[in-house]
């Protein structure tokens, strides 16, 4: 199944799509963004259906690289990315997990013609407490323009 009904949102799960290789090779960035913008808009969902959407994302154990393990991987705190139009990031934050960060920043995301994410990268868990370590590219959902969980390795 490529979608996801969230609280009456219909989200596109692309990462399902190809095994979550391929959507956008042959594209430039600016015409990944542009296909994304031409196509018919969500309204904004709130923030509930976004936490509830990432939470059903980490019980799928979504990773790049082999299989999510609760004993060695942990989630770490959602970020806000704003990316240009070449796909750098240009403004990140911890998401308060609200709409309020959502809104804001998809106005700079607008500006620049660019992209909106929520991403959730995940950590390895060591035997010092509190000690984290990156171990995977995780979860990545576009906010805007569009509404989707995105293949993790595009």
């Amino acid at each position: 199944m490529n979608t996801m009904d969230i609280r009456g949102f219909s989200v596109h799960m692309a990462h399902r799509d190809n095994a979550g290789k391929g959507a956008n090779d042959g594209f430039e960035a600016h015409e990944v963004i542009g296909r994304a913008a031409a196509q018919e808009g969500l309204p904004l969902c709130d923030a509930e259906t976004l936490n509830v959407l990432l939470a059903n994302l980490r019980r799928e154990g979504m990773m790049t690289n082999g299989t999510f393990d609760s004993q060695v991987h942990a989630y770490a705190t959602p970020l806000l990315r704003v990316l240009d139009s070449d796909f750098n990031v240009v403004y990140e934050r911890v998401w308060s997990r609200t709409l309020w960060d959502v809104a804001e920043l998809i106005e700079v995301a607008k500006a620049l013609d660019g992209l909106l994410m929520v991403e959730q990268d995940v950590e390895f868990l060591w035997s010092t407490p509190g000690e984290r370590v990156w171990a995977d590219e995780g979860i990545s959902v576009e906010i805007w323009p569009r509404l989707r969980v995105r293949p993790p390795n595009i």
